[in-house]
C-alpha cells in the first residue's frame, strides 16, 4: 500500500505542474473537484455499475504506465474476486491482459527481466494439447460455450505465468500476501451482508446476491462474490492457513490482535458456508501442518492447540446456527451418510459422471460439460479430476497430475514450521501446505465450474511456485558462482604443459621441536 500511496503522490505532482497558474489554474481545479464530489455523491446514493467501472477503469489504467509490475499485479489480485461480465468475458481478463501489455512493454525496452523457464512448462502445455484435441467431441450447437471456456482458460494461464515472471523476491512476496489478506477481508465482508440480507443486490448489475434464498432459518449458505457456498468454504481454509502464518510474522501486537480478527472473521465465514467438505479439508490440511512442524512441537503445545481449537470451533459453530440465518455445520458433518464408503452427497453423481467419462475416455468431451445428453441429465461431477478426466480426457488427467506433482516437487518446505527460519523460509512451508489442502479439497468439488474462483487458484499456483523460486534464489545469493551458473566455484590443481595434473606439494614435518628443551 505504500507504493500504492507513493504512486498516487507522484502522479498528483505532475498533474499540478501541469495546471496553468493564476485565476484559470485555480478555477479548473476549483470545477474538477466540484465535479468530483457531486458525481461520488450521486454514485453513493444510487450505485451505477457502469459509471463505477468506467471510473475504476480509468484509474487503473492512468497508473498502469506509473507502477512497478508487483504494484500492478497487486491490484489485479485486489480486484480479482470482483469481476464484472462483459462482451469478452469479464473485467478480469482486462485488467491481466493490461498487465500483461505493460510488463511485455518494460521487457521489450529492458526495462525488466525477460522470463525464464520452469519444470512446469511442459505439463501446462500438454495441457493446453489436451484442451484443443477434446473440442474434436464438442456439439456444434456448444461449440461457442466451449470457446469462451478455453479461452477463460488461457487467462487463467496468464495470470500464472505474470506472477512466476513478477515475483521473485521476499519483498514481493509479502506484497501479495498482504493484498491477498485485504480481498479476503473484503470478500468476508460482502458474505456477512449476503448473510444479513439474503437475496438483495448490492450494486445493480456488479454485485448481486438475488439468488440467495431469504428468511431467518432458510438455511444460508454464504458464497459473496463467487455465488458458491462450497468453493467460498475452500478459499476461506486457505486463507486461514495464509493469516497463520502473517500471524506468527507480525512484530507488533497491535498487527497480531488485527491478524487474530481477521482470521476470526474468515472462520465464521467459512462456518457460514455449512459446508462439511471444507471444515474436513482445513482439519487434515492443519493435520499436516503440524506433521511437518513435528520438530517445533511437544505435548504440551499439542495440548494447548487442541484446548483452543475445539471450544473455538463449537462455539463458532453455535453462534452461526443460532444468531443468524444458516444452519449448523457440525450437525451435517455428523449426521453424514455413507454408501459404500462414500458421503450420500457424493455416491449418486461420482458414477454417474464416471459412467459420462468412459464415453470418450481419452480425449474427453471439450471444456463445456453440457446439463444435458440425450434424455440423460449431467450434474456437475463434484471431484476435479474427474470433471478434467471428462473434458480432457485421460490425456488432459495426466498432465494436470503432472503438473501438481510438479508443483508439489517445487515447493519443499525449508523451515521447520511457519514461524522459523525467514520470511521466505516460512512461506515455502505455507505454499507446501497451500497445495496439499487445495489437492485434497478438490477430492469433493471442482475449481473449474466457476469463473471467478478459477482466477483464484492459478493465481494461487503461481504464487505457490514464485515463492518457492524467490526462496532458492535468495538461498544461492550468498554462494559464489562462475559466470552463467549457480554452482560454486571449485578450486582447481594447476595442470602441467602436458596436462597431467601435478601432485601438490606435501608439507615436511620437522623432526625437531618448536621450543627447545630447557
Amino acid at each position: 500500500m505504500v507504493a500504492v500511496f507513493d504512486a498516487l503522490k507522484s502522479l498528483g505532482a505532475t498533474i499540478a505542474r501541469r495546471i496553468p497558474e493564476g485565476f484559470a489554474g485555480r478555477t479548473f481545479t476549483f470545477a474538477a473537484v466540484i465535479a468530483a464530489a457531486i458525481l461520488a455523491g450521486m454514485q453513493f446514493l444510487s450505485p451505477d455499475a457502469r459509471v463505477l467501472q468506467t471510473a475504476a477503469g480509468g484509474f487503473i489504467v492512468l497508473l498502469a504506465f506509473r507502477f512497478r509490475s508487483i504494484e500492478g499485479l497487486m491490484l489485479a489480485v485486489l480486484f480479482l474476486p470482483f469481476p464484472k461480465g462483459t462482451s469478452y468475458g469479464n473485467t478480469n481478463v482486462a485488467f491481466i491482459l493490461l498487465i500483461f501489455m505493460v510488463w511485455l512493454f518494460r521487457v521489450t525496452t529492458r526495462r525488466a527481466e525477460p522470463p525464464g523457464r520452469t519444470p512446469l512448462d511442459v505439463p501446462i502445455i500438454g495441457l493446453v494439447m489436451a484442451y484443443c484435441l477434446s473440442f474434436y467431441n464438442v456439439q456444434p450447437v456448444y461449440f461457442s460455450i466451449a470457446w469462451g471456456l478455453f479461452i477463460g482458460f488461457l487467462t487463467y494461464l496468464l495470470i500464472y505465468f505474470m506472477v512466476i515472471a513478477v515475483v521473485k523476491s521476499t519483498e514481493e512476496v509479502q506484497k501479495l500476501l498482504f493484498v491477498q489478506t485485504i480481498s479476503c477481508v473484503l470478500m468476508c465482508v460482502l458474505a456477512l451482508y449476503e448473510l444479513r440480507f439474503p437475496g438483495t443486490i448490492l450494486i445493480p448489475g456488479w454485485i448481486s446476491f438475488a439468488q440467495t434464498p431469504g428468511g431467518h432459518g432458510s438455511g444460508v449458505r454464504v458464497g459473496s462474490t463467487f455465488l458458491d457456498y462450497e468453493l467460498f468454504g475452500e478459499y476461506c481454509a486457505l486463507n486461514l492457513f495464509l493469516q497463520m502464518f502473517l500471524f506468527t510474522r507480525a512484530k507488533t501486537q497491535s498487527r497480531r490482535y488485527m491478524i487474530l480478527a481477521i482470521m476470526g472473521l474468515t472462520l465464521f465465514c467459512l462456518f457460514s458456508t455449512v459446508t462439511r467438505g471444507a471444515i474436513l479439508s482445513f482439519m487434515v490440511g492443519a493435520g499436516y501442518l503440524m506433521w511437518l512442524s513435528r520438530h517445533r512441537l511437544n505435548f504440551v503445545r499439542l495440548v494447548m492447540i487442541f484446548a483452543l481449537v475445539i471450544p473455538l470451533g463449537v462455539g463458532a459453530d453455535y453462534v452461526v446456527a443460532n444468531f443468524t440465518n444458516s444452519d449448523s455445520v457440525l450437525e451435517r458433518l455428523f449426521g453424514t451418510e455413507l454408501k459404500g464408503g462414500v458421503p450420500e452427497t457424493r455416491s449418486e453423481v461420482w458414477a454417474q459422471s464416471f459412467a459420462s467419462v468412459l464415453r470418450s475416455p481419452w480425449i474427453g468431451h471439450g471444456p463445456y460439460m453440457a446439463p444435458r445428453v440425450g434424455v440423460h441429465v449431467q450434474y456437475w461431477p463434484h471431484n476435479v479430476y474427474i470433471f478434467y478426466a471428462y473434458i480432457t480426457g485421460a490425456f488432459g488427467l495426466t498432465f494436470f497430475l503432472w503438473f501438481l506433482w510438479g508443483l508439489w516437487r517445487a515447493s519443499r518446505p525449508r523451515a521447520l514450521s511457519l514461524g522459523s527460519g525467514t520470511y521466505i523460509e516460512g512461506a515455502t512451508l505455507l505454499s507446501r501446505v497451500l497445495l496439499f489442502t487445495f489437492m485434497i479439497d478438490q477430492i469433493k468439488i471442482e475449481y473449474l465450474r466457476n469463473g471467478t474462483y478459477s482466477f483464484f487458484i492459478w493465481y494461487l499456483f503461481g504464487l505457490i511456485y514464485a515463492i518457492n523460486h524467490a526462496a532458492r534464489l535468495e538461498a544461492l545469493a550468498g554462494v559464489p558462482a562462475t559466470r552463467g551458473s549457480t554452482e560454486p566455484q571449485l578450486t582447481r590443481t594447476p595442470a602441467r604443459p602436458d596436462r597431467i595434473a601435478k601432485r601438490p606439494p606435501v608439507p615436511r614435518v620437522s623432526a625437531r621441536p618448536a621450543v627447545p628443551y630447557p
